[in-house]
């Protein structure tokens, strides 16, 4: 549903619609993209900047996430998959959600 916290782990098949907060791998993650583009590569993802002021890239707390609450904002969904902007304000701070 939409606002929920999901917790994907390795080699598991997730929905393309999710904003990534943050990894057990320092914020990162790589993702497979080939249903999508066809590339076979893996594709670096990295937490939202800024956001390891509320989320410490070091150690994650699934029960911390659990408990946020903030809004998303994104742009209208288009064709170009190596696009995304959009905002996200948790505990009234506002945070940049980009693909760059």
């Amino acid at each position: 549903m939409v606002g929920d916290i999901v917790k994907c782990m390795e080699g598991e098949t997730f929905p393309a619609d999710l904003l990534h907060l943050t990894s057990s791998n320092e914020g990162d993650c790589y993702i497979k993209t080939s249903s999508l583009d066809g590339e076979k590569n893996l594709k670096k993802r990295d937490m939202c900047k800024d956001l390891d002021q509320i989320i410490p890239k070091d150690k994650v707390d699934f029960n911390q996430l659990k408990s946020m609450a903030g809004n998303v904002t994104i742009e209208n969904p288009n064709k170009d998959l190596g696009s995304f902007k959009g905002f996200m304000s948790v505990q009234g701070i506002e945070f940049t959600i980009s693909d760059k």
